[in-house]
């Protein structure tokens, strides 16, 4: 039985650019040998039951999402069978930290921050998917990153509208203060010059404005998430143990390296990861050499679904060249009808989503953003 691993394609040096994908392929390379799994890069969330990636295929059923494979796969892998009743309880807690506290972060830096997402994550995804579906995905995971954060009181990190935008301009133009006080109405011209001084900022007027209030924000929800992994991880080579990597490790390692590897415009996550936490990102970069190994560029995905899928020496050949070590497989084609009806719908959601009242005609899309 080979087991085929379904996830999106990949981005920023890393085997996928879902955190979650990233998570099933650490498990997947370090549960079992290489002959006995293949890694296909695909876009149609629609082939498992709940419409999300990882998809995992056993031959009979389909597991979709980290959790639901790592339960499958915790049955067939010695990963986490040593492990005590103490370390399974803190692997049980540090996964829903983790879930908790990274997923908010990432849909921050990579969805909800604009200059992030028009100059990283939009090309990102647009390189890893067919035309159709480039109408509406992106902008969909967008939009579903940032309603999960909407409670965060983060929104400022968008600056879709050009009144939030840095560098705007005042209803005097580019006035500077002397300016200013030469453009107010002649019974302001007889105020004493002190009252017509910009006045000085105070700490609590500076803590009080939104982009030093966000900033805070945004420290104290990376620190939530990064001190208590440390102090786990502590001076261990691992989370849980000194021995050998956990299915927490590799549910950490999705979420920390996309925030070590996306090279993004405003890079807080990155920068504070790097700078505060030096023994976490040691050992995310550690991890990511252990597990992914040299990354396959986007480009490569078309010669690799144009391969046959039984060719084992055209594959073997791929793969060597690229000096590629996880298992790459073309993805199955599906027939013309199905790519058609794909596609169709694609464009019809993509171009009806504009319009007045849409959401109620249309169902929705047939690919869900990630989890």
């Amino acid at each position: 039985m080979i087991l085929e691993l379904h996830v999106w394609g990949p981005a920023f040096g890393l085997p996928s650019i879902d955190p979650q994908c990233l998570a099933a392929i650490a498990l997947q390379r370090l549960s079992f040998p290489e002959d006995a799994w293949v890694l296909i890069p695909d876009h149609d969330a629609t082939i498992g039951p709940n419409n999300v990636f990882p998809a995992l295929f056993d031959g009979t059923l389909w597991h979709s999402g980290f959790r639901s494979i790592a339960k499958y796969l915790g049955k067939h892998s010695s990963l986490d069978q040593d492990l005590d009743e103490q370390q399974k309880a803190e692997g049980v807690a540090y996964s829903s930290l983790i879930e908790s506290s990274a997923q908010p972060l990432l849909d921050l830096s990579l969805y909800v921050s604009y200059e992030n997402y028009r100059q990283t994550t939009r090309p990102a995804w647009s390189a890893i998917l067919p035309w159709h579906a480039n109408y509406i995905l992106p902008q969909n995971i967008r939009t579903t990153a940032k309603e999960r954060t909407a409670n965060l009181g983060l929104s400022a990190l968008d600056i879709d509208n050009d009144d939030n935008r840095d560098g705007k301009k005042s209803t005097s133009g580019n006035a500077g203060p002397q300016e200013e006080v030469r453009q107010l109405p002649a019974e302001e011209s007889i105020k004493p010059k002190s009252l017509l001084l910009p006045r000085k900022e105070t700490i609590r007027s500076m803590l009080n404005q939104p982009k030093y209030a966000g900033r805070f924000k945004l420290d104290a929800l990376m620190s939530s998430l990064f001190e208590p992994l440390s102090s786990l991880l502590a001076s261990k080579p691992y989370l849980l143990t000194s021995s050998h990597p956990t299915a927490l490790d590799c549910l950490a390692l999705g979420y920390l390296s996309i925030a070590l590897s996306a090279p993004v415009a405003h890079p807080w996550l990155r920068q504070t990861l790097t700078s505060k936490h030096p023994t976490l990102t040691s050992y995310t970069k550690r991890l990511i050499a252990l597990t992914f190994g040299p990354p396959i560029h986007p480009t490569d995905i078309p010669t690799l679904n144009s391969l046959p899928a039984n060719d084992a020496t055209a594959l073997s050949s791929f793969r060597s060249e690229r000096h590629l070590t996880l298992p790459w497989h073309p993805k199955p084609q599906p027939s013309s009808i199905t790519t058609l009806a794909t596609t169709s719908t694609s464009l019809i959601e993509g171009l009806a989503a504009p319009l007045p009242g849409s959401r109620f005609l249309l169902p929705g899309p047939t690919i869900l953003a990630p989890s």
